[in-house]
């Protein structure tokens, strides 16, 4: 079974926030990372918070031009792309750094974009990013190293395939 970890990038905190970019990674639990994209969004109907912006301008130089380094994608299109990469990899779940944030800006989107199907992934199989975190820390795992091909933080690709070799290492030691 092939899951599927989701990272945004965004222009603010609450549900209907501006998406920078997208960050997909397919990955099976048991270790093995099947495929990353990284897709970079036009979104002009989302909010925008000041102080969202002004954490940006603050962020590493090589975190910010990620989101401006290649085509950027109309909402619709970007969203076209999930659903691609999702019946691609055959994704199951979709997990997030908290569905309250990156999944529920996403559901969100899907309605902003007015998406004719709905979204491709069932409210049951979502997942849970911080809750992992959260297990890995009480069982006091030791951080994993960042293998230098996902090292820039702040990249939505390279987040999301962090999080899936985080989920893959955890779920080694309690399954």
């Amino acid at each position: 079974m092939t899951d599927l970890m989701v990272d945004l990038e965004t222009l603010g905190t609450g549900v209907n926030s501006c998406i920078l970019s997208m960050g997909l990674c397919a990955f099976d639990t048991t270790g093995e990372i099947k495929a990353i994209k990284h897709v970079i969004v036009d979104d002009p109907l989302g909010t925008i918070d000041k102080s969202t912006v002004e954490w940006w301008l603050k962020q590493d130089k090589a975190a910010v031009a990620c989101l401006f380094d290649g085509h950027a994608f109309p909402l619709k299109d970007a969203l076209e792309q999930f659903v691609a990469f999702t019946r691609a990899h055959k994704c199951a779940n979709i997990w997030s750094n908290g569905p309250t944030f990156d999944e529920i800006i996403m559901r969100q989107a899907w309605k902003r974009a007015r998406m004719v199907d709905e979204f491709p992934l069932r409210f049951w199989a979502s997942r849970c990013v911080r809750t992992v975190k959260m297990i890995r820390a009480k069982l006091k795992l030791p951080p994993l190293p960042v293998p230098p091909q996902y090292g820039i933080k702040h990249n939505a690709a390279h987040d999301a395939a962090n999080q899936a070799l985080m989920v893959i290492d955890t779920l080694k030691h309690v399954l």
